[in-house]
This record gives structure tokens, C-alpha cells and sequence, in this order.
């Protein structure tokens, strides 16, 4: 008997040691052939839908299903923490109040060169920033330094503060909200051109609000409001499912015509920030802490009305809206106000009007990043890592150039005229030579018809869709040979079924039933006229609404409904 049982371990050991020799051959497989370690959502749907870090919640899902727009108008929180951290004197100690505006200043400086700085780092180190972006822990923590920050600055503002305390809480909010920038921009490359001028806009509008509510409260009330804003803005994000899905996919192999349009958009989007830095560093000098609640009232108000205006026009246009048809009129606009600026001595009624088109500018840029992200295959991460990253580069370096010069020279010994009729040079030669309307629209037009069209030629088999990271356990045009046995009406009644049990959404059933059809993520996203990326998302959805981990137990799922 004891020789039986000590076989018997005897076997098992030796079971197990087979069992670990086989692990470790595959992992020196992978490494040989050079497998990536973080494979795709279609490639590895096992292991990807049982993390529970990564999993979305039901809580989560449900805020999602019940107001889709949250994780996308939450971009409001964040960019009401802009206008109120430079739009105004909430983050001023009223012993402050009548100080030059250097504080302001000197906290926008640091945080946007701070910001710019890590945008561009984390966008460099893609593969790295795409398994941070996974962890809400990550965001939480980031939110909670930004907010922590703001809350520095206010008690930096006062006289008898240290000036090395302000530029370490400016540089903390530039380093806190560059994970922000990057969940929103991970989120928008997810929509079409149209949903992100309208959902932009919508966050305008909403950033405008919580901006004279946190103006009109007493101090210290309007700083506690802002020191908030970037947690809710990470909370608003906690509803999507989208992180994850971008961890591990393959290199961008977008197309030569849309890495040279995002190269022209960032020559455009750097020219443009300078020129706007520089009309703005012009006006600082005359105004005074006290008196930026006002001034900013109206660059914020005057921003909200062109974003409801603009929400309202592309609500009521059937077709889809061509952003690109805003690139010339805020060119226009801002050329304009630069030409008067000097006709009001460089005061800040001129850089009011700047900083209006600037607002706007800013809107469409972010709409054509989310384009660009959306119809390429380029990252998102570094699509907005660099778009948002030359953008707050570009405004810091001209607002710096702009101040040392009026301090330097004055306006005396300084011609703004000059000046002014160069930047608007600048800008008409970018508009007309670098990145013009004509261009817009073909990107767009082009962008159309990649977004649409299949990543991969369908009935090649497993690995035509494999290569292309399309799904899965069946060729994108076989399905199983054991539906074709099955009568059509009594399974559509079994998905129906399911798909009622497990509370998928309309769109989800759409998805639902291509994919137990066995077709690829390409083929779901064509078919359906969705982006790739939005149907895996379904998908993970309706894996976690089913609580399964693989295609083959939904399949075993539908199989028990007919029993």
C-alpha cells in the first residue's frame, strides 16, 4: 500500500515537472520568436477579461449605460480647472489681491512647461505610459497631486510665502494633469469627427459653469471647487472600458499621408500656440489680480457662447459636421485681435479677444486629434501626447517671449505693431502653406474611408485576422459547423435569450451576434460602422455581462439555453 501511494506521488511529481518543463519551453518560445508579452484583446481574451484591475465594474457599466456622454463631458472638469487656475484670482490669497499678476503668471509658466514636457516623455515611452494609463490607481493618485497642488498654489500666493513652494505645486499640476490629458484623449479617439465637436463643446459649456460658480463663492470655497476638479475629472473617465483594450497593441502602421498630416498638425498647433503666448505675455503687465475675475468672466463666458453655438449647429446638421470648416474663421479671428491689440497699447482688453480665439482654437485642435487617432492607426497616446504637448510648449515659450519683451524694451521702445503684423504673418503662412483647409478635408475624407474599411481581407483564415488582431477561434468568414445545424429560429430565439438575461444594450446585441457567428473584431466594426477599438470595448462589455472569459463560453452559454 505505501508503495502505491509513493508511485503514485511519484507519478504525480513528475506530471508536475513535465507541466513546468513545458511552460518554461513556451517561454523561451515566445522569447526566440519574439512574441510580445501583452498581446491584444482578440489574441488573448482569456486572461485580459478575468484582471479584475483591468475589468470594468457593473457600477461602472451602468453609469455608462445610462449617460454614455459622462466619460466624455467630463473633459469639462478638467478644462474648468484651467480657466479657473489662470482665468482668475480663486487661487490668489487675498493678501495678494492688488499684487502685479506675477503669481498667475509664474504658476502657468511652470505647470504648462511641466505639462508639456511629461506629455511629450509619456508619449515617447508609449509602452510604458499604456500599462500606467491601465491602473486606476495611477489616475487616482495623479488627480489627488494635481488637486493637492492647487491647493499649494493658494497658500503660495500669499506675500510671505516661498516663491520655491509655488514653482513646486506649478510644476505638480502640470505632472498630475498630463495623465488626465491622456485618459480623455484615450476616450475620444474612440468617437467619430462629429460626436467629438459636439461632446467638446458640450464640455466648454460645462467647464463655463463650474467657472462662475467657483468665482462667485467666498474664499477659500471657489479653491476647494478647483482643487476637486481633477479627481472628478478621473472619476468621470472610471466608467470606461477603454484603457486596457490599448495595452500591448501592435506598432502603428498608420499610412504615409496620416503621419504627414499629424506632422503638419503639429508644426501648425506649435506656430499657432507661440503666436497666441506671445500676443497674451503682451498683456500681462497691465492687469492686476484683482481684476482677473472679470477679465476672465468674459474670455470664459465669450468661449461658452461659441461652444453652445457650435454644439447647437452640429446637433442640428444631419450629415457629419467637417471641423475642418473652423480651421479658417479662428484664424481669421485671432489675426484680427493681434491686429488690434496695439490699437489698445497691448492692455488686456486685446489679449481678452485673443484668448477667445485661442479657447477655440483649442477646441478644434483637440476635435482633429481625436480624428486623427480615431481614423489612423496611430496611438492616441501619442497622438495627444504630442498634439497637447506642443500646444501648452508653444503658448509657455511665446508667453515667456512675450513678457521678457515688454519688460525688456516696454512699449515704447518696442514697436507692437511690428510685432503683431509679424504674427499674423506667421499665422497666414501656416493657414495657407503647412496646414490649409484643403488639407483638413482630405485627411478627413481619407480618415472616412479607413475607419470603414477592413484592417484585413476577410476568408483568409485564422491567420489573415490574426495578423491584423482581429479575433479569434474562427476564420472571419467561417462560422462554426455546428450552427449550420441549428434551426435560424430557434437560436435567434436562444440569443435573444441570453442576450435579455444578461442586460446587453442594443448595440452590445448587434455585437453579440456577430460574434458568436464567429467574425473578427475587424468584420464586427465594419459591419456595424464602428471604430475597432468601440467594438472591442462591446465586446469586453458583454464578456463581463455574461461573466465569461472566452468566446467558447458564451458559445457554451447559448448551448445551455436550448437544453
Amino acid at each position: 500500500m505505501a508503495e502505491g501511494v509513493q508511485y503514485g506521488l511519484s507519478e504525480e511529481k513528475e506530471r508536475r515537472l513535465g507541466m513546468a518543463r513545458s511552460g518554461a519551453l513556451q517561454g523561451i518560445r515566445r522569447r526566440l520568436v519574439g512574441e510580445p508579452m501583452f498581446k491584444r484583446f482578440g489574441d488573448n481574451q482569456d486572461s485580459f477579461a478575468s484582471s479584475s484591475e483591468l475589468a470594468p465594474t457593473r457600477l461602472g457599466m451602468a453609469v455608462e449605460e445610462q449617460w454614455p456622454a459622462f466619460k466624455l463631458v467630463g473633459f469639462g472638469f478638467y478644462y474648468a480647472w484651467i480657466w479657473i487656475s489662470y482665468n482668475s484670482n480663486v487661487l490668489v490669497s487675498p493678501g495678494a489681491a492688488y499684487l502685479p499678476p506675477d503669481t498667475i503668471s509664474q504658476t502657468y509658466l511652470f505647470s504648462t512647461l511641466a505639462l508639456s514636457l511629461a506629455l511629450v516623455a509619456l508619449s515617447i515611452g508609449r509602452r510604458f505610459t499604456e500599462r500606467m494609463m491601465n491602473r486606476v490607481s495611477v489616475a487616482v493618485v495623479a488627480s489627488l497631486v494635481a488637486g493637492l497642488a492647487t491647493v499649494g498654489l493658494y497658500a503660495a500666493s500669499a506675500p510671505e510665502a516661498s516663491g520655491a513652494l509655488l514653482v513646486v505645486c506649478a510644476v505638480l499640476t502640470g505632472l498630475g494633469t498630463s495623465v488626465i490629458v491622456l485618459r480623455f484623449g484615450i476616450i475620444y479617439s474612440k468617437v467619430s469627427a462629429r460626436d467629438a465637436v459636439m461632446y467638446t463643446a458640450a464640455s466648454f459649456v460645462f467647464a463655463c459653469m463650474i467657472y462662475f460658480v467657483a468665482i462667485g463663492l467666498p474664499a477659500p470655497a471657489g479653491m476647494v471647487i478647483a482643487a476637486l476638479l481633477p479627481l472628478m475629472a478621473v472619476v468621470s473617465t472610471l466608467p470606461n472600458a477603454e484603457f486596457a483594450v490599448e495595452e500591448g497593441a501592435l506598432p502603428e502602421r498608420a499610412s504615409r499621408s496620416a503621419n504627414m498630416f499629424f506632422v503638419r498638425l503639429l508644426i501648425a498647433v506649435a506656430v499657432f500656440s507661440v503666436v497666441v503666448g506671445v500676443a497674451r505675455g503682451f498683456a500681462v503687465p497691465h492687469s492686476v489680480a484683482a481684476n482677473m475675475n472679470a477679465e476672465g468672466a468674459v474670455i470664459v463666458f465669450s468661449s461658452g457662447v461659441v461652444a453652445a453655438a457650435l454644439f447647437l449647429l452640429v446637433g442640428l446638421l444631419r450629415r457629419n459636421f467637417d471641423v475642418g470648416r473652423l480651421y479658417y474663421p479662428i484664424i481669421l479671428v485671432v489675426a484680427a485681435c493681434i491686429l488690434v491689440t496695439p490699437l489698445v497699447g497691448g492692455a488686456a482688453f486685446g489679449g481678452q479677444f485673443v484668448t477667445v480665439g485661442y479657447n477655440c482654437f483649442v477646441l478644434v485642435i483637440w476635435c482633429l486629434l481625436a480624428y486623427v487617432a480615431y481614423s489612423s492607426r496611430l496611438s492616441p497616446i501619442l497622438v495627444f501626447g504630442l498634439g497637447r504637448g506642443a500646444s501648452a510648449l508653444g503658448t509657455t515659450l511665446g508667453w515667456m517671449v512675450g513678457l521678457a519683451l515688454v519688460r525688456a524694451y516696454g512699449e515704447t521702445g518696442l514697436s507692437l505693431e511690428v510685432v503683431s503684423v509679424a504674427m499674423v504673418f506667421a499665422l497666414l503662412v501656416v493657414s495657407m502653406l503647412v496646414l490649409n483647409d484643403r488639407l483638413i478635408g482630405e485627411a478627413l475624407r481619407e480618415g472616412s474611408k479607413v475607419a470603414s474599411a477592413p484592417d484585413a481581407p476577410q476568408g483568409e483564415g485564422d491567420e489573415g485576422v490574426e495578423a491584423r488582431g482581429g479575433a479569434a477561434e474562427f476564420p472571419a468568414d467561417a462560422e462554426p459547423s455546428a450552427f449550420e445545424e441549428r434551426k435560424p429560429g430557434r437560436y435567434q430565439q436562444r440569443l435573444s435569450a441570453v442576450a435579455e438575461r444578461c442586460g446587453l444594450s442594443p448595440r452590445e446585441r448587434d455585437v453579440f451576434e456577430l460574434l458568436v457567428r464567429g467574425r473578427s473584431i475587424d468584420y464586427i466594426a465594419q459591419n456595424l460602422t464602428i471604430s475597432f477599438n468601440t467594438a472591442k470595448s462591446h465586446i469586453r462589455h458583454i464578456y463581463v455581462k455574461a461573466d465569461v472569459h472566452s468566446r467558447q463560453e458564451l458559445l457554451d452559454i447559448i448551448d445551455r439555453e436550448g437544453e
